[in-house]
């Protein structure tokens, strides 16, 4: 799994690339497990595909030796799991090389004389049927090669897409005879895996996965450990391409958010803030603003607007160094929604004024972070938040400040004015003390 530091409105690559120094993440790849039989069973059967990311399109290689012979005008057919992969209309031989004991073979779309023909069932309950007008020996090593790494009869165009969810399928193999007698059968396993994206150096309290067709009215709902949820609704034609995205929201505690994105003074911060990031996976490229705005529905509890003005609730967005309310923001107080269209990807937070007589909060706050906010008074050293320890919070603070101009006293460990690695190895020599 690659894991990809994104660049957000005010984010940097620096601090997130620092983050990853203290949290290890586990690489997405593929997955292939043993083939298995069916009866008579091909030999050692797996299949190596380029992505496994869901949704993403992808080159497969599968290899199996034969363990009955495949007699004159007999086939070996590949079926993907139905209902998961799917096979583009428009692939062919073209798109496929087929050797045996190392030998390529010609293709075509008819089994004539040496050529084996190649029958393309597309869709998501598709399959690839080869015959072979002189068959194939008992014992012999099959390499199939499906998508744009195919060569022999030209550069493929088109690649089998994979699943659009997060799980293991089956890549079957089947060999029969010219009267569809079944001989060898077998399977090979592959596993689809979301890749982890930082976004911000903040511990996530909950995270919603998903990938689409953004040709598709979709909509995205992420609950949250309090029962509120929120969502994200896509229109048809939200981008000006038409292949699959992937959509990946993380929300976080009014409290670390405040650490890197306090709010205005007379302002506070209400229930759970989110990050989004919209990907185009056949090109695992950040989707920067949407040809049609998206909708977000955010829900809060009565017990976040304690001692704040629920009429004045807002949606908002962090451009790096302030926030601003959305455009157009409206508040349903019988449903504890606020709803706003957006343009683009980035934080945002329910925002609203202060009701009169209650507690400063985010960067007026004593117990602020980072992000401008003054922090709590600490005698140890590290405890950047005044909470008696010195943990990942106190890093996530300052990760903030990773090379920011003007960092608080508090967060400058040695007093050169600024935060850089040296501030960070202070901060380890305390870490959980």
């Amino acid at each position: 799994m690659i894991t990809r530091a994104r660049e957000n409105d005010g984010g940097s690559v620096a601090v997130r690339n620092l983050y990853l120094r203290f949290v290890a993440t586990v690489a997405a790849c593929f997955v292939v497990l043993a083939g298995v039989a069916h009866g008579a069973a091909f030999i050692s059967v797996s299949d190596t595909v380029s992505s496994s990311i869901p949704g993403a399109p992808a080159n497969h290689t599968i290899r199996f030796t034969t363990t009955t012979a495949v007699p004159a005008q007999g086939t070996i057919t590949i079926l993907p799991q139905g209902g998961a992969f799917k096979i583009p209309v428009s692939s062919s031989f073209l798109d496929m090389d087929l050797s045996v004991n190392g030998a390529d073979r010609v293709l075509g779309p008819l089994p004539l004389a040496s050529v084996v023909g190649v029958n393309v069932g597309a869709g998501v309950s598709g399959s690839i049927v080869f015959t072979f007008p002189s068959g194939v020996a008992a014992g012999s090593s099959v390499v199939v090669k499906i998508g744009k790494h195919a060569s022999v009869a030209g550069i493929g165009t088109y690649q089998i897409r994979n699943p659009l969810y997060q799980g293991s399928y089956r890549i079957a193999v089947e060999s029969r005879s010219a009267v569809g007698v079944l001989f060898d059968r077998a399977h090979a396993m592959i596993a689809t895996l979301f890749p982890v994206r930082v976004m911000t150096s903040l511990p996530i309290t909950a995270e919603k996965n998903a990938s689409f067709e953004p040709t598709i009215a979709t909509t995205t709902t992420l609950t949250n450990t309090n029962g509120t949820l929120f969502k994200v609704t896509t229109p048809a034609n939200v981008v000006s391409f038409s292949d699959e995205v992937q959509l990946n929201v993380a929300a976080f505690t009014k409290e670390n958010i405040a650490t890197i994105a306090p709010p205005p003074s007379g302002k506070t911060e209400i229930g759970v803030g989110y990050e989004l990031n919209l990907t185009r996976i056949l090109t695992d490229s950040t989707v920067s603003s949407f040809s049609n705005g998206a909708t977000f529905d955010m829900y809060y509890a009565d017990a976040d607007i304690v001692g704040v003005d629920e009429s004045t609730l807002k949606i908002n967005k962090w451009s790096g160094t302030t926030w601003t309310p959305v455009s157009g923001s409206t508040l349903s107080a019988s449903e504890n929604r606020v709803s706003a269209q957006v343009s683009s990807f980035s934080m945002y937070a329910i925002i609203g004024d202060e009701s009169s007589g209650s507690a400063t909060s985010g960067g007026g706050s004593s117990s602020g972070g980072g992000g401008g906010g003054s922090t709590a008074a600490s005698s140890k050293k590290g405890d950047v938040n005044g909470d008696g320890k010195v943990n990942l919070v106190d890093f996530s603070i300052m990760a903030y400040w990773y090379k920011r101009a003007d960092p608080p006293a508090s967060i400058d460990m040695n007093g050169d004015d600024k935060v850089d690695l040296k501030d960070f190895s202070i901060m380890a020599f305390y870490w959980t003390r």
